[in-house]
């Protein structure tokens, strides 16, 4: 059972199908996420959008049918259906993110008023995600500061939290030439908004300042679904592709990634496939959430000033040694991150 929003399709269904005994969707769009609001406005408003009287009714219909010894939620906001499966024996969810964490960012830039109601909102989400959490037998968070903060909030918590990284490997060891003459790479999928804010402030707000310094800079923006106004932004050191079968040409020709990033939850699987292919990775603190590498593992983490952005692509673009050192220190970092250990998922501890 899966949601879909309006920028998702259903590619996955055939291959879930072979999979599955059974695939459903719930499509949302607005007047869906109104009607969620509506029938349960005293819940937290990311959850209260994910409520859906179908999925409540296929759920119950699947209990009956199946009598399962194990109810698996990917996402927090599925821990709102836990009493349809209350009494099934192991109950596990699988977060992305803490909900009132991502409440928390909204805070910030905003006018008094957006600041109150969101204050208000991660106070709703945090007593929400205390109560309902403690019904699952296990919890699985994707890095040690998102557990540090389910345990602030409800320490009964501990004893069922397992931090379950996410798996990024799809383009290991690709990086092949580091020669510094000037290659950037944006990568990510360009339907996610904070995703294009990235890109859109690292074309119009540094990309001038490097150029005035490296006139024969590029920048390949690589990533499925770019809206229509992107493709304006291309000329002689700026190519944007679209959707690619296999990125890996990309990844084997670029000298830095930059992924300048204001908002986002959680690990970013973008900066760990950049990290493993050898490619060093310049991002802000939201795009270096929850990792644990450093600058001499090759993720720099800078504040979203186009000025620091611009000196730190030139200082390095500038240094071919120090460029090499980073990406044979990346890819090392990458190969001791710890993998996802698919057997906690297969087989969770009771």
């Amino acid at each position: 059972m899966s949601f879909c929003n309006e920028n998702e399709r259903e590619w996955e269904k055939e291959s879930l199908g072979e999979l599955c005994d059974s695939v459903h969707f719930i499509h949302l769009n607005k007047l869906k996420r109104i009607f969620g609001f509506i029938r349960k406005p005293y819940l937290p408003l990311l959850v209260s959008s994910r409520w859906h009287v179908e999925v409540a009714k296929t759920i119950s219909n699947l209990i009956d049918r199946y009598d399962p010894s194990r109810v698996h939620c990917e996402w927090g906001q599925m821990a709102q259906y836990i009493s349809f499966f209350s009494n099934v024996p192991c109950r596990t969810l699988n977060l992305h993110d803490v909900i009132w964490q991502w409440c928390l960012r909204k805070i910030k830039n905003k006018g008094w008023l957006s600041k109150l109601f969101w204050k208000l909102e991660t106070r709703r989400a945090q007593k929400w995600e205390s109560h309902l959490y403690k019904n699952f037998t296990v919890i699985y968070a994707p890095s040690s500061k998102d557990l540090m903060l389910l345990n602030q909030t409800q320490h009964l918590l501990k004893d069922r939290l397992i931090v379950l990284q996410p798996p990024f490997n799809r383009f290991k060891k690709t990086r092949t030439n580091i020669n510094g003459q000037g290659a950037l790479l944006f990568w990510g999928s360009l339907r996610r908004k904070e995703n294009l804010e990235g890109v859109l402030w690292l074309y119009h707000q540094v990309f001038p300042l490097i150029k005035n310094k490296m006139p024969e800079i590029s920048l390949n923006i690589v990533g499925a679904n770019p809206p229509s106004k992107l493709y304006q932004l291309q000329g002689k050191n700026v190519s944007i592709t679209g959707f690619v079968e296999d990125p890996t040409p990309y990844f084997a020709n670029s000298d830095l990634a930059v992924l300048p990033l204001f908002e986002g939850a959680g690990i970013k699987i973008k900066v760990l496939e950049c990290l493993a292919s050898g490619i060093p990775v310049i991002t802000t603190k939201i795009g270096a959430e929850g990792l644990d590498a450093k600058e001499d593992d090759g993720l720099i983490v800078l504040n979203p000033e186009p000025e620091v952005f611009a000196q730190e692509i030139f200082s390095l673009l500038s240094n071919g040694e120090k460029l090499k050192l980073l990406s044979r220190h990346a890819s090392e970092w990458a190969l001791s991150f710890k993998k996802e250990d698919i057997q906690l998922l297969v087989d969770p501890p009771h």
